[in-house]
């Protein structure tokens, strides 16, 4: 953290009141910032480590008081900003974990990977206990606020879409289909960069969810110059393998219905 470079966080951060949780190099940069000691370690802490817990509440409400952790880091805080108290340790950090004003606390362990059993719990008590957040969000309700916003949005408009096979896309496409319909016309990009037959299977697979109006676009192919005499090079789709078409008008009727083709058709380009 001393080195010229190294990330630091804007000042005015501690300015706005409000609970932080450092861990690891967030911790130290806690500690620094707020007037504590960070130096060197003798030793490097690399892997899992076993933390004791001197103060069983806030963060550590419902943990055991040994805990498996897991440690990664070169320095270590040999001091504590002014206000500020130990509420655990291991072997190699007297500091591991300490508990200030205005809800701010630093870990020097990793809650966020497996090797650190408790570590969601920890998170959880920090949102709740700490923060004071409300645990009410839900996939299923973020499903409908944004039905609802996007319909507000579009009204009687339309929308396109770049449809890649992708997550992203494809949740875009569903949701924007759930909301508002044949409003929406979907453009699956053939990228040149697919798995033989993917392209087909990305509009097979996207046909049983949505109805709307598609086309293909396929990028075009680079070849080196014929030489004289030899035959002029067919054109074909890329990664898909499906033919180029005569028109750039999208196809309507769309995905899962009778009028769609086993092979999707593509725009010139």
């Amino acid at each position: 953290m001393y080195e010229q470079g190294a990330p630091h966080p804007d000042p005015a951060i501690y300015d706005l009141g409000l609970p932080i949780l450092g861990i690891c190099y967030g911790m130290q940069l806690l500690a620094h910032d707020l007037g504590g000691v960070v130096e060197p370690a003798s030793r490097r802490e690399y892997g899992a480590a076993q933390l004791d817990i001197d103060e069983p509440a806030g963060i550590f409400e419902g943990i055991p008081s040994e805990t498996a952790v897991w440690m990664s880091h070169g320095d270590i805080i040999t001091g504590l900003p002014e206000g500020f108290r130990p509420i655990a340790h291991s072997l190699n950090s007297p500091y591991a974990a300490f508990a200030g004003p205005l809800g701010r606390f630093g870990i020097q362990f990793h809650p966020e990977v497996v090797h650190t059993p408790a570590g969601k719990q920890l998170l959880a008590n920090f949102l709740t206990r700490v923060c004071k957040c409300a645990l009410t969000w839900e996939p299923a309700a973020f499903v409908q606020r944004a039905i609802a916003d996007i319909r507000s949005r579009v009204g009687g408009g339309r929308i396109l879409c770049a449809l890649s096979g992708g997550v992203d896309s494809a949740v875009a496409a569903t949701l924007v289909h759930r909301a508002i319909g044949d409003q929406l016309t979907c453009v699956f990009v053939d990228n040149g960069l697919l798995r033989r037959d993917e392209g087909r299977r990305v509009v097979e697979v996207m046909s049983t969810s949505a109805t709307s109006t598609w086309s293909t676009s396929t990028p075009p192919i680079a070849s080196s110059t014929p030489s004289p005499g030899s035959p002029t090079p067919r054109r074909s789709g890329a990664g898909s393998g499906a033919p180029s078409s005569r028109s750039s008008r999208p196809r309507r009727g769309g995905w899962g219905t009778s009028t769609s083709s086993p092979r999707a058709p593509s725009i010139r380009t």
